[in-house]
């Protein structure tokens, strides 16, 4: 039976809901509002600061994947507006959906298959550097001590197990006996639209299983937007006064972005306090700052999504123009 995406959007919305009112019963909202206040502006100021290399190498990742069909001004653009849709659509891939539409439906010239297999490609990639990086951050919890972490160091290593599965899973997705796998396990999909769909997908997106060069570069350029982004949260703990170790942060970053990829609420509202506050109480810290430093997070994304808002807006304003194709 078809579901409704209205349903699914007003299930989101009301899980997100009842999340931050469970979150808001349990944590005085005075309280919470005084340890916001307490944020350095310095160091929010650095957080905000710290966005531009991450979505600049971002943008840098999905042009090289492109393959030159793409500017880096123009990935620019459009990253920030699936940036824009994603904060407001549920689900993990939304954004990535909603710039593919956008720049397809602005540049007549971007219609082409390599597209859609270049926003895909970037996903598994930044997915497998994810994977890789809470892998690594799993096994040095559990050889080495992360301040207030101690008492999970004995799930450490399947955590770092699991991870390190996924990431070489995604890994495997470009392998040529992986293609061939999928082409025998087309045949046997009994839609004949949705077979030659899967089929061109397949088609668009095999010719990077030949450039290893490329996929180890854009691996190369999310682990950098990642270790950004990880700055970027020990920043935003120094702003409450909490000092942690990169280690520390690794972890927090992982696990929150790992919980985040499942598409049950909007914007990870919701997700992201309830998750703060268990992990703020592992660094015995209280549930109203957990609760100021998720609305934090929310804050700096808000802020890129406002940027991106007003791309998108400017884009329906402005008048088509010819596609100038990078040099």
């Amino acid at each position: 039976m078809k579901v409704d995406a209205r349903w699914l959007l007003g299930a989101k919305l009301a899980f997100s809901a009842m999340l931050v009112v469970a979150v808001l019963h349990r944590v005085s909202y005075a309280e919470v509002i005084a340890q916001i206040n307490t944020a350095n502006p310095v160091d929010v100021m650095i957080c905000l600061l710290i966005s531009v290399p991450t979505i600049a190498f971002s943008a840098w990742r999905w042009q090289m994947l492109a393959q030159s069909i793409l500017s880096f001004q123009s990935a620019v653009k459009y990253l920030l507006i699936g940036l824009f849709y994603g904060s407001i659509l549920p689900g993990a891939v939304s954004g990535d959906i909603a710039r593919g539409v956008a720049l397809a439906a602005k540049e007549k010239t971007m219609r082409v298959d390599v597209l859609p297999a270049s926003i895909l490609v970037d996903r598994l990639i930044g997915l497998a550097a994810l994977f890789f990086i809470a892998a690594i951050g799993f096994l040095l919890m559990r050889s080495m001590s992360a301040s207030g972490l101690e008492e999970y160091q004995s799930m450490a290593l399947s955590g770092a197990a699991l991870s390190a599965c996924i990431a070489i899973g995604v890994a495997c997705a470009f392998t040529p006996w992986f293609a061939a796998l999928i082409r025998w396990m087309i045949a046997w999909i009994p839609i004949a639209s949705l077979r030659a769909v899967v089929d061109r997908v397949l088609a668009a997106v095999s010719p990077y299983t030949v450039r290893p060069g490329l996929l180890l570069g854009a691996f190369g350029l999310s682990l950098l937007v990642h270790m950004f982004t990880i700055f970027g949260y020990m920043i935003a703990f120094r702003a409450f006064g909490i000092d942690v170790t990169p280690l520390t942060a690794t972890i927090f970053f992982s696990c929150l972005s790992i919980i985040l990829l499942l598409p049950i609420s909007i914007s990870g509202i919701g997700v992201r306090e309830v998750f703060s506050i268990f992990f703020f109480k592992a660094l015995h810290t209280s549930a109203e700052q957990a609760v100021a430093f998720s609305w934090l997070l929310l804050f700096l994304g808000l802020v890129v999504a406002i940027i991106g808002a007003g791309v998108q807006i400017w884009e329906l304003c402005r008048t088509s123009s010819p596609y100038n194709k990078a040099a």
